[in-house]
C-alpha cells in the first residue's frame, strides 16, 4: 500500500464462495466506502481520511479484479483468507495489498478491526523496533557504507615517543586516519547486534620534525635527521591496509527503516556501544618529503615496505547516539616486524559518517 496515506483493501464477498452474507454494520463514513454489486456482493474500501479518496483513481481497479478472479480459483478449500501483494508497482500501484475473505460465516466487527490493524501497519511512517520484525520494514541484516575520518598516532611501551623526543614522533594534528568500508549490522537477539564488514584504510604518520627521514637499512629501518634542507615542510610515512571488522554491538534504542517520498532509509535511535576486533593486510606503504626551494615547493616520494608488518590486528571500540558514531582502534600488532624497527603500536580515533 501507499505509505503516503491511502490504504486500499478490497473485500469481495461472492455468492459462489459464501453461503450467506449478513448486512454490513454501520461504519464511519469518514474512512469507509461500500460498493454494492449483484445480489450479495460488496466491495469495501477503507481510507485514512476522505481526501484520500481522490487518490483511488491512481489504482488500476480492473487489473485488481482480474487477479482476484484468478487467485480465488486457485485457493485451497480450507483457506479463508487470500492476500495478494504487489510491491514493485508494475501492475496496480506500488505497495498494494488485496485481501479476500471466503469464510461462510464472518464476524464483521472482528474483520473490521483486522482490516484497520492491517492499514495501520502498512501506512505507518513512525519508527519500528527490530523486535517486531515487520517483514516489509525490518531486515535482520542491514548494509551501510561508512566513511571514517580521524587522527592516528602510536605508542612505544605504552608511552608517546615525544616524551623522549624521538625522531619518529608524529605531529598530533595532521596525522590523519581515513577509512572506507562496507558494514553489515545483523540483529542476533534483544539489544545484541553484530557489526561486520571490510574496507580499506590509510595511516598517515606526519613526523613532528620535518627533517626526519626514513630509510630501509640492511637489517632494520633507520630514522635520521637531514640537516641540509633549507626549508622543510613535511615528512610522513603512509601505510594502506585492507581490513576485516567484527564487532558485537549493544543497541539500547529503536532501529528500522522509514520511507520518505522517494525511498526507504535506515534509522537508529538511542545509545549503542560495541567492542570487537579487526585484522588488516598491508597493500602499500611509502614516505613523502616536501620542502620549499626558491618560490616553489618540491617533493620526493619513495615506495618501500620499510620492514613494516604485513598483517595488523587489534581491538575496535565504537559508540554512537542516533546518527552520530565514533570509533577507537588500537593495534595489538606492532608497526614494524620483530627487531626491524622501533616497537610501536599504532592507534586511531575519529568519527564515522
Amino acid at each position: 500500500m501507499k505509505k503516503s496515506g491511502i490504504g486500499l483493501i478490497m473485500m469481495a464477498f461472492c455468492s459462489t464462495l459464501m453461503a450467506a452474507t449478513p448486512e454490513l454494520p454501520e461504519l464511519p463514513r469518514k474512512d469507509t466506502v461500500v460498493i454494492n454489486f449483484g445480489n450479495n456482493s460488496k466491495i469495501l474500501i477503507l481510507v485514512d481520511n476522505p481526501s484520500e479518496l481522490k487518490k483511488i483513481s491512481e489504482f488500476d481497479i480492473n487489473a485488481m479484479l482480474k487477479d482476484l478472479s484468478i487467485s480465488v480459483d486457485t485457493m485451497a478449500e480450507d483457506e479463508q483468507y487470500l492476500k495478494i501483494e504487489e510491491e514493485n508497482g508494475d501492475k496496480y500501484l506500488k505497495d498494494t495489498s488485496i485481501v479476500i475473505n471466503t469464510a461462510s460465516e464472518i464476524n464483521l466487527e472482528q474483520l473490521k478491526e483486522t482490516i484497520k490493524d492491517e492499514l495501520k501497519e502498512e501506512m505507518r511512517m513512525e519508527y519500528e523496533s527490530p523486535g517486531k520484525k515487520n517483514k516489509r520494514d525490518y531486515k535482520r541484516t542491514r548494509h551501510y557504507f561508512n566513511f571514517e575520518f580521524g587522527l592516528n598516532n602510536y605508542l612505544k611501551d605504552g608511552k608517546f615517543p615525544d616524551e623522549n623526543n624521538e625522531l619518529y614522533t608524529v605531529k598530533p594534528w595532521g596525522s590523519w586516519y581515513v577509512g572506507l568500508s562496507g558494514s553489515n549490522r545483523t540483529h542476533l537477539t534483544g539489544p545484541l547486534f553484530l557489526d561486520w564488514g571490510g574496507g580499506i584504510s590509510w595511516y598517515n604518520f606526519k613526523h613532528q620534525n620535518f627533517r626526519t627521514r626514513l630509510e630501509k637499512g640492511e637489517t632494520t629501518v633507520v630514522y635520521f635527521e637531514d640537516p641540509d634542507l633549507p626549508s622543510p615542510l613535511k615528512s610522513k610515512l603512509a601505510v594502506t591496509h585492507l581490513n576485516l571488522n567484527l564487532v558485537p554491538l549493544l543497541h539500547f534504542g529503536k532501529s528500522g527503516r522509514k520511507k520518505d517520498l522517494f525511498h526507504w532509509d535506515y534509522y537508529d535511535s538511542g545509545f549503542r556501544i560495541g567492542l570487537g576486533g579487526y585484522i588488516g593486510y598491508r597493500i602499500k606503504s611509502w614516505t613523502k618529503y616536501t620542502w620549499r626551494e626558491g618560490d616553489g615547493k618540491k617533493k620526493n616520494r619513495f615506495r618501500d615496505n620499510y620492514y613494516l608488518n604485513n598483517v595488523r590486528y587489534g581491538m575496535r571500540l565504537t559508540m554512537g547516539y542516533r546518527s552520530f558514531d565514533i570509533f577507537i582502534n588500537y593495534d595489538l600488532s606492532e608497526l614494524y616486524a620483530d627487531d626491524r624497527g622501533p616497537r610501536l603500536n599504532p592507534f586511531s580515533f575519529g568519527i564515522i559518517l
